[in-house]
């Protein structure tokens, strides 16, 4: 079987991504990219289940659930979805992974953002997103109502997660470019950041970022409309410095 509707260099990082806990390989691409890549071969011609034994799952829910985080997550927190191997900007905290994205992926698209952040602020796993939903169906009560009654049963978060858009055209431009990734990730070790950051007593602990959007994880304590402002359009402006 040969997977239909993508380039040789796609099937190769899609190969390399999917199931890769038994190819011995790093992922190369997010599960919301492999999602994509899936449809596009569905689109094609192929059949789930033939890309269920193309990747060599026993089951084709694997399959259903990348697909599912493209086409259900709302593109704004999609940056956010990781594979657990897969490369980052630093290690530890500040993503969410597939196993817990494809139960956030079930809820309303105009309630995500607000629900990744908060699973990335106070650590929610899936049990706790599946409890969410649960209450959400049997009682009755509003997203809100839910997530509040979570975030009281966890400790105060231990961060705080900045989601934000980029919004210069030259900043966009460079952002879409194969080397937007890695000017972003080399902006935020300027020594601008690093002392905009160590005046407010604030640490970054993860950042991501795709072509229109970014987030930063920050450790320190709550952050305020002064810093988030702040760091913002330093970010921006050194972006548009370097581009």
């Amino acid at each position: 079987m040969s997977l239909k509707g993508i380039s040789p260099k796609e099937e190769l990082s899609l190969s390399r991504s999917v199931n890769y806990k038994n190819t011995g390989f790093k992922p190369e691409i997010s599960p919301y990219e492999v999602g994509r890549l899936l449809t596009k071969c569905i689109d094609s011609g192929n059949t789930v289940q033939e890309l269920t034994d193309y990747f060599q799952y026993g089951y084709t829910k694997s399959i259903n659930d990348l697909i599912n985080i493209y086409k259900k997550s709302n593109e704004n927190i999609a940056h956010l979805i990781v594979f657990d191997e897969q490369e980052l900007y630093k290690r530890g905290i500040g993503y969410i992974t597939f196993d817990v994205a494809r139960i956030l992926v079930k809820f309303d698209k105009k309630h995500q953002e607000e629900l990744a952040v908060a699973t990335v602020d106070y650590q929610m796993d899936r049990y706790d997103l599946e409890g969410m939903k649960q209450r959400m169906d049997r009682s009755g009560l509003s997203f809100k109502e839910v997530l509040k009654e979570f975030k009281k049963r966890k400790e105060d978060p231990i961060v705080t997660t900045l989601l934000t858009f980029f919004l210069d055209k030259k900043v966009l431009n460079l952002m879409s470019s194969e080397k937007g990734k890695q000017v972003f990730y080399k902006t935020l070790e300027m020594p601008e950041i690093k002392t905009l950051l160590k005046e407010n007593n604030k640490n970054i602990v993860q950042a991501q970022c795709s072509e229109t959007t970014y987030s930063l994880t920050i450790s320190g304590g709550k952050l305020t409309e002064e810093f988030k402002n702040s760091i913002d359009l330093t970010i921006e402006r050194l972006l548009i410095e370097n581009a």
